[in-house]
């Protein structure tokens, strides 16, 4: 939904202006959206339009009472959560994509800032995913008659907006003080930070997977 309105106000805006204000209105935006800041705003969005995907935090739910079959499959449990958060990742990077061409529509920013941008909301995606599994995990909600059931009262779909906001809080953190730099210095440090944090997360899950799978009966 949220992608459907960014989409009606592009088109309007691109329709009630001349070619001569929209190249104006690109240059000036270019201008602020290429800058630590920019990046950071741009994330930003991304991440509170994938806060919205209910895919990894129901990954074990939605299987219902069936989900026991998982500990009996010859498949290791580190790799059947891999495989459950892959549809999260796929649907997190359509939503990015479509946010990137959008800011490019609109501002025109150089093809390196935009794969900058998508390789940061990549690792954030991939960070999300491992996150929102491990809450199924350790909460998950395996009675239910009906799909709807999974998400009514989940508190697990709660945790989505609160990780998203710790995300946006250490991106903006990081960005500020270095508005001043080339936004590839503000870029390195987030992808550095999260790279080592994803590591840390999927290495904690991989060494666990026997023991996070208990609560699964």
């Amino acid at each position: 939904m949220p992608i459907i309105f960014l989409g009606i106000f592009l088109v309007s805006f691109m329709s009630n202006n001349t070619e001569e204000s929209l190249n104006e209105f690109r240059n000036v935006l270019t201008s602020y959206i290429t800058t630590p800041i920019g990046l950071a705003a741009i994330i930003a969005i991304t991440e509170f339009l994938t806060s919205m995907l209910y895919i990894a935090p129901t990954a074990i739910s939605r299987d219902g009472s069936n989900a026991v079959f998982m500990k009996y499959i010859p498949v290791s449990y580190y790799k059947q959560i891999i495989y459950k958060g892959i549809p999260n990742v796929v649907f997190g990077t359509i939503t990015s994509l479509i946010v990137l061409i959008i800011v490019w529509v609109v501002a025109r920013p150089s093809i390196i800032f935009l794969l900058v941008a998508f390789i940061i909301n990549l690792i954030l995606l991939c960070l999300q995913t491992l996150l929102m599994e491990l809450v199924d995990l350790r909460k998950p909600k395996l009675e239910w008659t009906t799909e709807y059931a999974v998400v009514k009262q989940n508190m697990n779909l709660f945790w989505p907006f609160v990780l998203n906001l710790l995300e946006i809080g250490i991106i903006f953190i990081v960005s500020i003080p270095l508005s001043f730099t080339n936004y590839f210095v503000t870029a390195g440090i987030i992808i550095i930070l999260h790279i080592i944090i994803t590591y840390l997360v999927n290495n904690y899950i991989y060494k666990n997977q026997n023991k996070l799978f208990n609560k699964i009966s």
